[in-house]
């Protein structure tokens, strides 16, 4: 692969690959690291591409998989207890709106991985149910229901937030 055509994929897809990593991480130098460990597997892996799929499509999965591994390989690594994810947040130093989407960020990373990774696909990449069923090699239906479910799930972890609000 040319070096123009790396260049032109990476600036085609660098800030969506970036915010999916950022979803996974919850930090911006660790989201930055993992897309540069993405960019680099799919440069690799290149050759491979078989056009089947579409480019988007096979570029989601790689990104998908190289965010489940280093989830994976993390958790090996650290038994996080349950405030650890609380730690760095100061809320006396942020406003009302960081502190809320913080609460829906760490929601979200506590989803299942199928269920996560539908809803990442979903609300943050703008993916179609079709595009999240050929990213993930579900069937449609898996994923609206993976979707459902992470509402429910979402709803139930965050209810907390309808009184704050008001």
């Amino acid at each position: 692969m040319s070096r123009a055509r790396q260049r032109q994929i990476f600036d085609h897809f660098k800030d969506r690959v970036y915010s999916l990593a950022l979803r996974y991480t919850n930090d911006p130098d660790d989201a930055s690291d993992l897309a540069q460990e993405i960019f680099l597997k799919i440069f690799q892996g290149f050759p491979s591409f078989r056009a089947q799929a579409k480019l988007d499509t096979w570029i989601y999965r790689i990104a998908m998989n190289t965010c489940i591994d280093r989830q994976r390989r993390k958790k090996r690594l650290l038994q996080l207890d349950e405030n650890a994810l609380i730690t760095d947040f100061d809320p006396c130093a942020a406003g009302e709106e960081a502190e809320m989407m913080t609460m829906v960020q760490r929601a979200v990373t506590e989803l299942p991985d199928g269920t996560r990774e539908s809803i990442v696909l979903r609300y943050v990449n703008g993916c179609s149910y079709k595009e999240i069923a050929e990213i993930l090699g579900s069937p449609p239906g898996t994923i609206a229901a993976r979707i459902s479910r992470g509402h429910q799930m979402l709803r139930k972890k965050l209810a907390h937030l309808r009184e704050w609000v008001r």
